[in-house]
């Protein structure tokens, strides 16, 4: 898993739990809320039917005329207020209840004309409504400290749940932090270690140390291009190494048929024969131009890579490169058949004539090398479409499929070349870039065993810029 990915799973888990949370408290508040106001709903009925009761006792007692209507007032304005803070069909059918007991108690005390001596009477006539109300009343108390109780065991409930809610949500949360310290520690800090560890060994030398690929996705990435970087530079150190022993091989050769050519004439002899002298300074003349060759590929190379490869373009007819070239080759290559197939007319093209005369002399030249058996080398010069094609065709040993994407490298030589010629891998890549600096390309298509085919693609109508 990446980080990216792991942090948004992470975000977002946080995220629900926090709306987890958000939507619990919402909601215990909510409920909390409606307890609370369902709780001062009972409590302020049972002070309003404490009020009735007092007044109805008041009521009960009181011998003045005016004193009893107002107090049957205030009973009656009790019942109103207690039917606002109705909370249960029981607490409705009380109120009911005690209204119609309160109209039937009015209505028998009302018989009973006030005077000091009818109190008795108006008690014992009335005394049973009275108790009959004041029942109801008391009957309306208790039921609403029953509710208030009620409330009370609901809201622990909620506290309960709420309490339960919260510790889960805390427990996940921890769970959560813990998981991700887990995980960046794991996928994070130990493979930032490793990898700087193994980058600090490579920088001190310990050329073979290579990064753990774990973790994250991102620093599997970075330990597989560190890794991929370090082989690449080890192969470029074993190239470097083959380089130099190439060169070292293909100098000491020419200097030692130089040095025993050399040796011919001595100042404490007479000269040797005219024949044998002419023989040794046609050696010694060939060696030049092998080191010469060998310096100006090295030179060509340097400059490909700097970019200061300087071309003197002009129309020069391919045909007639390719000819020369075959002319060059074919006293050196007795065993070989060299053929060239073009056009009966010019094939001109916008080149450096020197610079791809150097790229058929090295197509060629391979073509022969690798042909230890000898064989047909052709040359073969045709249109298509937009392009002017050359390909140089042998039937020598081949190219494995894992050496061809090598071939072009600087340096780069096929296990085959290595084993059968000696070389140090320089003229494929400089032909290559001869090539491309023209605005072609230069291809190849082989078979192990059966031979190889080099395509030189010309643009049909170049510029001479």
């Amino acid at each position: 898993m990446s980080l990216r990915r792991a942090f948004l799973v992470f975000a977002a888990g946080l995220g629900f739990l926090g709306l987890i949370g958000a939507g619990g408290l919402i909601l215990f508040t909510t409920a909390l809320h409606r307890i609370a106001a369902s709780v001062e709903d009972t409590v302020e009925s049972v002070r309003i039917t404490e009020e009735f009761e007092i007044e109805l006792l008041s009521h009960w007692g009181t011998q003045d005329n005016l004193a009893l209507v107002a107090t049957e007032g205030r009973l009656r304005q009790h019942l109103a207020d207690a039917a606002r803070f109705v909370g249960s069909d029981q607490e409705q059918a009380l109120l009911t209840r005690m209204s119609s007991e309160l109209d039937a108690y009015i209505e028998s005390s009302d018989r009973v004309p006030v005077t000091e001596s009818s109190l008795a009477l108006r008690r014992d006539s009335t005394g049973s409504q009275f108790e009959a109300l004041f029942a109801s009343a008391g009957e309306l108390v208790r039921t609403n400290v029953e509710q208030s109780r009620e409330l009370r065991r609901l809201a622990a409930a909620w506290d309960r749940k709420a309490n339960l809610l919260g510790t889960a949500l805390i427990v996940i949360l921890i769970g959560g932090l813990v998981a991700l310290a887990l995980f960046v520690r794991r996928a994070v800090f130990g493979p930032a270690v490793s990898i700087a560890d193994a980058v600090e060994r490579y920088s001190k030398g310990e050329r073979s140390s290579r990064a753990p690929e774990r973790g994250a996705a991102e620093f599997r990435n970075i330990a597989y291009r560190f890794n991929d970087m370090a082989s690449a530079l080890e192969q470029q150190r074993e190239q470097q190494m083959t380089f130099l022993a190439g060169v070292a091989h293909d100098l000491r050769n020419p200097l030692s048929v130089l040095k025993l050519a050399g040796g011919l004439i001595s100042p404490q002899r007479p000269l040797p024969p005219e024949a044998q002298i002419r023989e040794s300074w046609a050696r010694i003349r060939r060696q030049i131009e092998r080191l010469e060759r060998m310096v100006s590929d090295f030179l060509d190379t340097a400059s490909i890579e700097a970019g200061t490869l300087e071309l003197q373009v002009e129309s020069a007819d391919l045909k007639e490169l390719a000819r020369a070239t075959i002319h060059l080759f074919e006293p050196t290559a007795p065993a070989h058949r060299l053929r060239l197939s073009a056009p009966r007319d010019a094939v001109l093209v916008a080149c450096d004539p020197m610079r791809i005369e150097q790229v058929l002399n090295n197509l060629v030249s391979n073509a022969i090398k690798y042909s230890p058996r000898g064989g047909e080398v052709s040359v073969v010069i045709e249109h298509e479409d937009e392009a002017i094609v050359l390909t140089v065709t042998d039937e020598g040993v081949g190219i494995s499929p894992e050496d061809l994407g090598h071939l072009f490298e600087a340096f780069g030589r096929t296990s085959t070349a290595r084993a059968s010629a000696k070389g140090v891998g320089l003229g494929l890549f400089v032909a290559r870039r001869i090539v491309e600096s023209h605005g072609g390309r230069l291809t190849v298509e082989s078979t192990p065993g059966k031979g190889s085919s080099f395509r030189v693609e010309f643009p049909a109508r170049p510029s001479l810029a």
